[in-house]
């Protein structure tokens, strides 16, 4: 917004930018309130994924279709009206492809086509062959440190405390993820199991 005003003050595309101002910033009951860009295929995504988890197709099945149709039309993109290509959020949302691909069409639409996966994959890999080779020994020194730093910050009971998110629960998946991609498991890991035996203990009787 900032640059389209020093361009041209009075600009449409200025313009444009200040009426989307009261959906990052906003007055609430207890003061002013600031959001940043939407995470709308990240959500869509991740809530797809849990919805899948729980083996409930026949009773989700308005549900299921709906998210499908949103990862048919955004299936790169953070959010469909800024366009902003994420790479976190284009894996997340492949992942949930495949899984409803082999769906009944009926309860989930149609599918998505081919293509457009493998406009995703292309996306991701093209990230990664820019520079398949640079500062490797800094990247597994890095992985190793972060690995070390997640051990490091563990609390007692085996979670981890959110900085931004749903706190521990939250945090404690995130941390596991990073942990997997480390190559840690159960087996190998003491903070995994800790993390493991966190999660069972706050689970309800409801299985949330």
């Amino acid at each position: 917004m900032l640059a389209c005003w020093v361009e041209d003050p009075y600009g449409d595309y200025f313009k444009k930018h200040l009426a989307r101002l009261p959906d990052y910033i906003w007055i609430g009951e207890d003061g002013m309130k600031k959001q940043t860009y939407g995470s709308q295929l990240w959500d869509t995504s991740l809530g797809l994924e849990a919805l899948l988890a729980c083996q409930l197709t026949d009773e989700i099945g308005p549900t299921l279709m709906k998210g499908h149709d949103y990862l048919n039309k955004s299936h790169t993109f953070l959010d469909q009206d800024q366009g902003l290509q994420v790479s976190d959020c284009t894996a997340e949302g492949l992942k949930c492809c495949p899984l409803l691909s082999v769906m009944p069409q009926e309860t989930v639409g149609e599918k998505i086509e081919t293509k457009q996966m493998y406009d995703a994959i292309n996306v991701l890999l093209s990230l990664r062959k820019l520079h398949p080779g640079h500062r490797k020994q800094e990247i597994e020194n890095s992985i190793r440190k972060a690995v070390q730093y997640f051990e490091d910050i563990q609390m007692p009971d085996g979670s981890w405390y959110g900085n931004w998110g749903i706190c521990f629960t939250f945090a404690t998946w995130f941390a596991l993820r990073g942990l997997a991609a480390a190559g840690k498991t159960y087996h190998n890991c003491l903070a995994v199991r800790k993390a493991a035996d966190f999660l069972l203990k706050l689970q309800l009787d409801d299985g949330g």
